[in-house]
């Protein structure tokens, strides 16, 4: 079963580091589209926020997950923007059972956000 077109309602542009170097081999900090891709957020419930809470495992605010349709070329260094808002890609979950799918774990913020 795939993931229907139906679910996927939100337009996210993913973004890639340019690679350029400043004149003391620093990165410059500039963005190029890497790809456009329809997909959906998807959180925590709240009773999993509230288990970690107790289990005392610190939240982390702005934490976000966007399920995109099976794109193995996507990478943590990479970022999402959606709306006027920057995501930082901090881990990239692709289902490896069926590829359908790949799930990435964003930070509001971050990489210029």
């Amino acid at each position: 079963m795939s993931i229907g077109a139906g679910s996927l309602t939100r337009k996210l542009y993913i973004e890639k580091p340019s690679g350029a170097v400043d004149a003391a081999n620093q990165p410059v900090g500039t963005w190029l589209a890497f790809k456009t891709v329809w997909g959906r957020p998807v959180g925590p419930t709240g009773m999993s926020v509230v288990r970690a809470s107790m289990e005392g495992v610190p939240i982390t605010p702005g934490r976000y997950s966007w399920r995109i349709r099976y794109r193995p070329n996507v990478t943590s260094d990479m970022r999402v923007r959606y709306k006027d808002m920057i995501f930082s890609v901090s881990e990239v979950r692709h289902d490896l059972d069926r590829q359908e799918y790949t799930d990435l774990v964003c930070q509001l913020g971050g990489n210029n956000g």
